[in-house]
């Protein structure tokens, strides 16, 4: 198996042409780059240069792997651009994982960097899959919209919650007062999700009252659905 400085050794031998440039151009001796060229050519099992008088070229197979040689550099450089992108020496990460409703106001300000602390990251997971994050430890804790406790974790409830209708500012229903679920019947509904969920709107506004909308669309985006609402 070559090593990088095999690889590297072969690509100024092909800048180069002469050893004792590319020794130079490496930082080694004459004897060290001879004694690494041997290696190299050992472990590949076949020619990789040829000499004519003080010129050394490479083979076919000495050309390959010298450029090879440019293609392992520049990945070994993405991945250390990508070590420096993730921040292995920034402070210990908390990872929040949040999910279709993380529109809270209070988030920006609770996350906001503050130097010597640990870093909080936002993490986007389906609803449903908020709670298996932090079992799997995909995620360090999770913002969830639902009143019941879950099991087998630690859980703090932040806030209350009421059903609240969003409708288009012009309509009737913006200064109407408490909404029914009569009142919607004949509207076109837009849901992030077709699936009953106990605390939201199915189960505790249109199923108490035995209605449903005659019209129901999904949308899993909450930003999309209120810009499609307005």
């Amino acid at each position: 198996m070559l090593d990088r400085a095999h690889l590297q050794l072969l690509a100024a031998l092909r800048e180069m042409g002469r050893l004792g440039d590319a020794a130079r151009r490496l930082h080694l001796s004459p004897s060290a780059a001879s004694h690494r060229l041997a290696e190299a050519e050992r472990r590949a099992g076949t020619r990789l240069t040829t000499t004519s008088g003080r010129t050394i070229r490479l083979t076919p197979a000495g050309e390959h792997l010298a450029n090879s040689a440019d293609d392992i550099e520049r990945q070994i450089n993405r991945a250390l651009l990508t070590a420096r992108w993730i921040g292995s020496d920034e402070p210990e990460r908390i990872r929040v994982a949040v999910g279709f409703y993380d529109t809270a106001g209070w988030l920006i300000d609770t996350f906001a960097p503050v130097d010597g602390h640990a870093r909080m990251e936002l993490l986007r997971f389906r609803d449903e899959d908020l709670l298996d994050a932090v079992r799997s430890g995909a995620a360090d804790l999770a913002i969830a919209p639902w009143s019941t406790r879950p099991t087998g974790l630690n859980a703090l409830t932040l806030a209350s919650d009421v059903l609240v209708a969003a409708v288009p500012a012009d309509s009737t229903f913006a200064t109407s007062g408490p909404i029914s679920p009569e009142d919607l019947y004949a509207e076109t509904f837009l849901t992030s999700d077709y699936r009953p969920s106990r605390g939201f709107e199915f189960h505790e506004f249109f199923l108490a009252a035995d209605v449903v909308p005659t019209t129901v669309v999904q949308v899993q985006s909450l930003e999309m659905l209120l810009r499609l609402v307005g």
